[in-house]
């Protein structure tokens, strides 16, 4: 590396290595490089001088961007010539000058106020992310201003596969409530009461089979939260009395939903339309199967299974709130990377003739209890976008709108607080239930307005109320949205930007765009399709 103040000339083709990078170091502060593939690191300090920055032979060229003018560092990233390896991260730390702490000051006094910018390009400036030189956890970091300088930091860490873990579903979720559990818990609740931080495991098998943990501390003691939450990761007791308690509190609570209306329901449902075999890894267990899944685990099958998949190679971390990067960075570095994961994670395929439970319906079900209060049901109304992708957004703004049109329809009668789920699935799915006296003549009037949709077109009053409705909806919920964007793999921010994409789009979309989507893709002799389930009223 060449000499600060040193005049250089930027060679053509260097003898020493055939890949090379070129950092502009314009900023008062210094900024430590650490170049992850080989573990060289360098100092840059404040210079208008070109500094090389040698790279292992094959590298490609990286692209270097100062993260808000090199306040916060620098984000670098590999070009994507070789394909399965596109991605070449430098992790950098930052000494801060006085003045960009003054700065940072403000910045977070205005996020306390709620003057948080919601823009793609505000996340851009203002999210770090990272990963460990094993190429393990990845970390996204916000650092904002909170009340009483809150920090939550949320672990997903991902493993196996449908066939390692075929027949271990129970097993994967009693393992999340037993990572919590430590021969030392009533010292660890204790400290964490001193130190006002609450630590949340819990594991589930979806998409992914993955282990979920929450942090929720404040700028003093988020270390130590962290800490606190690498040693119970890392190191489980698996006593056999914490065990059978774990197990004897998931089958009281069990218990107490069986038999409830809703659970019933969704019981009816799998069997009515179901979306996965018996067999099936995610196969939806009734509370009586799961009660006895649970009575035929072991405690030795559980520590098996954590030797088998725990680890950190597929690990995400992100953390928000008020706390200081480097320290925080540095402690996920050290406590959560170096941990391999015994075997790949590889997303649970989903068979397509299993997406949509709603498309096997050919005809209306009725299931009669006698002892429900209320009647819970489905509407679904087939949508086929034959393999158009492009036209999703629309199918999710119609949704939308028919929503607020449906709520109208029920709630001149049936009250303010009705809940109504509509989405988009294979087609329209609404979801909801009414009081056994009421559901009658309100599911009679929800069918007729979602036949009637074709010959009763979206208006202008509508498109508006959406729009407003949206926007009024995200600026509410910030701390929803911030979180939501963040957490998982950051990719580079593109679920961000797919977000603000989706945000523009809905500002832009006109009824004579949705009405074409109607027009399109609804059918006019598709009807809808109802499944009932409670005290029905013949």
């Amino acid at each position: 590396m060449v000499a600060f103040g040193q005049k250089t000339t930027v060679p053509a083709k260097p003898a020493e290595k055939p890949a090379f990078a070129y950092l502009l170091a314009t900023s008062d502060l210094d900024v430590k490089i650490t170049v992850l593939n080989n573990q060289n690191s360098y100092t840059v300090r404040t210079t208008d001088e070109l500094v090389k920055i040698g790279l292992d032979a094959g590298d490609n060229i990286i692209k270097i961007t100062p993260i808000d003018g090199g306040k916060d560092g620098y984000t670098i990233t590999k070009t994507a010539e070789k394909p399965g390896n596109s991605v070449f991260f430098i992790d950098l730390g930052a000494k801060r000058s006085q003045k960009a702490q003054e700065e940072q000051a403000k910045t977070f006094e205005a996020d306390r106020q709620g003057k948080f910018d919601l823009s793609e390009e505000n996340f851009k400036k203002r999210v770090i992310w990272g990963q460990a030189k094993d190429q393990s956890i990845e970390y996204t970091l916000l650092p904002m201003g909170t009340e009483d300088e809150e920090v939550e930091a949320t672990f997903n860490i991902y493993f196996g596969n449908e066939k390692d873990l075929t027949g271990k579903k129970t097993v994967c979720q009693l393992l999340g409530k037993m990572l919590y559990e430590s021969v030392h818990k009533d010292e660890i609740d204790q400290e964490l009461d001193k130190l006002k931080s609450r630590i949340y495991f819990s594991s589930y098998v979806d998409d992914y089979a993955y282990l979920y943990i929450s942090v929720n501390s404040n700028r003093q003691n988020i270390n130590r939260a962290l800490e606190i939450t690498s040693d119970l990761l890392k190191h489980p007791s698996f006593n056999e009395s914490d065990f059978i308690q774990v197990k004897k509190k998931e089958i009281e609570e069990n218990t107490k939903e069986l038999g409830k209306n809703y659970n019933i329901y969704d019981e009816i449902i799998s069997k009515i339309c179901p979306i996965y075999p018996k067999d099936h890894l995610l196969y939806r267990l009734s509370k009586k199967e799961e009660i006895d899944a649970i009575n035929k685990v072991s405690l030795d099958e559980v520590k098996q299974f954590y030797n088998d998949f725990l680890g950190t190679t597929d690990a995400y971390v992100t953390i928000i709130g008020d706390f200081e990067l480097n320290a925080v960075r540095d402690q996920i570095l050290e406590k959560f990377s170096g941990w391999k994961s015994p075997k790949p994670c590889i997303p649970i395929p989903q068979p397509q003739q299993y997406e949509c439970c709603f498309g096997k319906l050919v005809r209306d079900s009725l299931v009669y209890m006698p002892e429900a209060e209320n009647v819970v049901v489905d509407i679904w109304l087939p949508i086929d976008l034959n393999g158009n992708d492009k036209s999703l957004n629309d199918a999710n703004t119609f949704c939308g709108l028919i929503r607020n049109r449906l709520n109208k329809i029920i709630n001149k009668k049936d009250g303010d607080s009705q809940f109504l789920g509509v989405w988009f699935s294979c087609g329209l799915s609404c979801h909801t239930s009414f009081p056994s006296e009421l559901a009658k003549d309100a599911i009679n009037r929800l069918v007729a307005e979602i036949k009637n949709i074709r010959s009763n077109p979206i208006s202008n009053e509508e498109i508006e109320a959406f729009k407003f409705e949206y926007d009024q909806g995200y600026l509410k919920n910030k701390d929803f949205f911030i979180a939501s964007l963040l957490r998982g793999p950051y990719n580079e921010g593109k679920r961000i930007h797919d977000f603000f994409v989706s945000i523009k789009n809905n500002q832009s979309i006109t009824k004579e765009q949705i009405n074409a989507f109607i027009d399109k893709y609804i059918n006019p002799e598709s009807k809808p399709i109802t499944i009932q389930a409670g005290n029905i009223q013949k």
